[in-house]
Formats: structure tokens, C-alpha cells, sequence
């Protein structure tokens, strides 16, 4: 793989396209080629929940023959609402695309939610901060930060989650200009 960063106008990227491989692993094995795919869903056809399998049965007008490999998406099957990329796919990794970064907090979270286990409540006042923070994590990892939701455009940058969690009280505003450190409220 070509692992050159370039920057063109203030923005970073790296051409995926370049290296097909990155999109044919087994995301069982590893989820971050599913993350990959997911990117060029995101970058090709402005939706995340596109999958190569949907895009080639769209193009020849049926129906995929089974639910796609993700575990997130085995539950529905939908209907990509374009067919073709707006862009050629060299180019289209130059344009910022900041769902992109909503998709790598995505694996993020996700990672994290492998190694954490819940804790308990018998660790006193910090099991109960530890649990509510647990609890957090979950509603972001099963609800909100979810392909399905990102292909649903409720947010469309992190600055969005950023604002839904300010405006849920899990941060502070002074969290979020820098000002104080803050704990849960």
C-alpha cells in the first residue's frame, strides 16, 4: 500500500483507492477492514451502510442474494440511493469528508467496548462514575455512533456529536472550549 500522506488545501489524506486490499479483508478477523469499507462507502457514495455486494447487485437491478457480511448491518437490508460515485474514486479522497472521522471514533469505540468490562457498583462512589460513564459508552456504541446512524445523517461531523453531547449534559461547555477538565454531570 501506498502509505504517502499528501495534503492539498489544508486537507490530509490518503488515497485508499490505491491499494484495493485494504477493502477485501475479512473484517471478522479484523474489523478495520470493515472500517475501510465503510469509508468508501462514505467517500463514494455519501453513505457509510454501502457495501461492494450492494453496489454491484444495485447496478444489476436485483436483489443481493444474502444479508451483507457486517455484523451492524446483517440486521437490515437496504437499498443503496446511489448507484454510481458522484466522483471518480482517485479523486474523491482529496474532498473532506468528515463523517470519515465520525466512522474512526466508531472503531474507536468499538475497540474499547472489547476490553472494558462493566463495572460494579460495589467500588463505591467510583464504581457508580465508572458505571454512569459505562452506561455513556453504550448508548454511543449501540445508538448513536452506529453505521446505520451515520448513514441516517442525524450527525454529519464530530463537531455534531460534540454538540449532542453538550447538549445531553455528558460534557460541560467548559469541556469543550478547553477551560476546565470537567468530570460527568
Amino acid at each position: 500500500m501506498n502509505t504517502e500522506l499528501t495534503t492539498t488545501e489544508d486537507i490530509a489524506y490518503l488515497n485508499l483507492s490505491a491499494d484495493p486490499a485494504v477493502f477485501e479483508g475479512d473484517g471478522d478477523i479484523e474489523y478495520q477492514y470493515d472500517i475501510y469499507r465503510h469509508m468508501r462507502g462514505q467517500v463514494l457514495f455519501d453513505d457509510p451502510t454501502i457495501t461492494t455486494a450492494q453496489r454491484q447487485t444495485a447496478r444489476k437491478g436485483r436483489k443481493p442474494k444474502s444479508k451483507a457480511k457486517l455484523k451492524h448491518a446483517q440486521e437490515q437490508e437496504q437499498e443503496p440511493q446511489k448507484q454510481e460515485p458522484s466522483i471518480e474514486p482517485d479523486e474523491a479522497w482529496r474532498a473532506h469528508h468528515p463523517v470519515t472521522n465520525l466512522i474512526w471514533l466508531h472503531f474507536v469505540l468499538y475497540q474499547l467496548m472489547t476490553i472494558v468490562e462493566p463495572p460494579q457498583l460495589n467500588d463505591g462512589a467510583n464504581g457508580q462514575v465508572a458505571q454512569k460513564l459505562y452506561g455513556r459508552l453504550t448508548v454511543l456504541n449501540e445508538e448513536k455512533l452506529t453505521m446505520e446512524s451515520l448513514g441516517g445523517k442525524e450527525w454529519s461531523s464530530a463537531s455534531d456529536m460534540v454538540a449532542w453531547a453538550v447538549k445531553e449534559g455528558w460534557l460541560d461547555e467548559a469541556d469543550v472550549v478547553g477551560a476546565g477538565c470537567g468530570g460527568l454531570s
